[in-house]
């Protein structure tokens, strides 16, 4: 990947929008540009920012990783234009912005669930989810072609928009064939686009293999992604941590 040599020595600044300032807000987060870049920062990391679904909400306002619409913004945030202007105001201060997006699962009351249960993951004809017991979300269904498409649009839209990026949640349960065509579509809007992607620990790929789902390994998602969350040596970290060994396997 063109990127991976140029972001190792990165700094990204995670923010997540509605709990970061006084308003909430994507104004909230430009006021303060100018006090995060004297920090060093490089890369603007923003969490989840989209409508969030209802149906079994978690809390009073609900988990942003429950998302409804892709291509909305939750009006706790701001509007698009707010949202444009953020992304003008990052790249005027010589950093780059990318945004989380959710692509293993929807909110139960999504466009996607109310447009076609075929989008979804079912069992015995009802909505639900590989592993885990997610109240507020389901899981979509990568062998249905009009989904994908529907998900690479919206992935289309915010690039064209002016992103630099995606961090991608647990892309390794998110199969290899829509990420081969995700990131060929992304990189004719922007050849430089980064792909950030959280996997997930080789024993929980095993699990999910052994059940029959999806389980992609980090050597398969790194023909897609930049870089990826460390878990694979998380057993190194936790020898150091736990039992006082030293690093020289992981390095």
């Amino acid at each position: 990947m063109k990127n991976r040599k140029e972001l190792k020595n990165k700094t990204l600044y995670q923010i997540f929008v509605r709990q970061f300032s006084d308003t909430h807000d994507f104004n909230g987060v430009i006021k303060q540009l100018d006090r995060i870049k004297d920090l060093g920062v490089d890369i603007i990391y923003l969490l989840p920012f989209y409508p969030i679904g209802e149906l079994n909400r978690k809390g009073s306002i609900g988990s942003p990783y429950s998302i409804k619409n892709y291509k909305e913004i939750d009006t706790l945030n701001g509007n698009l234009t707010d949202f444009k202007n953020l992304i003008e105001e990052t790249h005027k201060r010589g950093m780059k912005i990318i945004i989380d997006m959710v692509l293993n699962h929807t909110s139960r009351d999504s466009l996607f669930v109310n447009e076609s249960l075929e989008f979804m993951y079912l069992v015995d004809g009802k909505i639900s989810n590989k592993v885990g017991d997610w109240s507020d979300v389901a899981d979509i269904n990568y062998e249905n072609d009009v989904v994908i498409e529907k998900i690479i649009d919206a992935l289309e839209y915010w690039a064209t928009l002016g992103i630099d990026g995606y961090r991608m949640d647990v892309c390794s349960l998110i199969p290899v064939h829509f990420w081969e065509k995700a990131v060929k579509r992304l990189k004719k809007i922007n050849e430089d686009i980064i792909m950030l992607g959280e996997s997930v620990g080789k024993d929980f790929i095993l699990y999910l293999r052994s059940l029959g789902h999806t389980g992609v390994s980090d050597s398969e998602l790194y023909q897609y992604f930049d870089s990826l969350y460390p878990y694979d040596i998380k057993d190194y970290q936790d020898e150091f941590i736990y039992h006082n060994r030293n690093l020289e396997r992981w390095l």
